[in-house]
């Protein structure tokens, strides 16, 4: 099946939908806009452009509320209030951060512990960005899901700090 999104007059995703593989090959075939004004025309009209659910064409798989980019060619991600400082890769149409996450080789250890079967189960840590101090944040929970440590990513020293 492949995926089509309807796009309104601000260029905004409304809709999406599938359409049978064969009807897109008999129709000019993926990605085209033969194909497109088909799935315009068997839907009701609007403008339509397919989606890739992988995300291997037109950048991100389109959702409600993402916008198209015509100049990119791709579905941008949707923004969001709580990401104020970041700023639109238009190679990806991803929002990035100031600051990059930190990479595996920087990753807290986390804690860790045996389960009933006697197999060590390792927590990952979690890295949330934090807007208001423009940097990563990080919190170590026990087995029980309490609260064992959190930390910060010290940008100018690149490893993390208690905080």
């Amino acid at each position: 099946m492949a995926h089509f999104a309807k796009i309104n007059a601000s260029n905004v995703v409304v809709f999406v939908t599938t359409i049978d593989d064969a009807e897109v090959r008999g129709n000019g075939g993926s990605y085209t806009s033969e194909v497109e004004t088909y799935v315009s025309n068997k839907m009701g009209g609007g403008t339509w452009k397919q989606t890739s659910y992988t995300g291997r064409h037109r950048k991100n798989f389109a959702g409600p509320g993402m916008p198209w980019d015509a100049t990119n060619d791709g579905f941008q991600e949707i923004k969001g209030d709580w990401r104020d400082s970041w700023t639109l890769n238009t190679d990806t149409l991803k929002y990035e951060p100031p600051h990059a996450c930190p990479n595996e080789t920087q990753s807290l250890t986390g804690t860790t512990w045996k389960d009933d079967n006697d197999v060590t189960i390792k927590q990952a840590h979690v890295c949330s960005w934090i807007d208001s101090a423009d940097r990563w944040e990080s919190k170590v929970y026990a087995q029980n899901g309490s609260l064992v440590s959190e930390h910060y990513w010290d940008n100018d020293n690149s490893q993390w700090e208690d905080k």
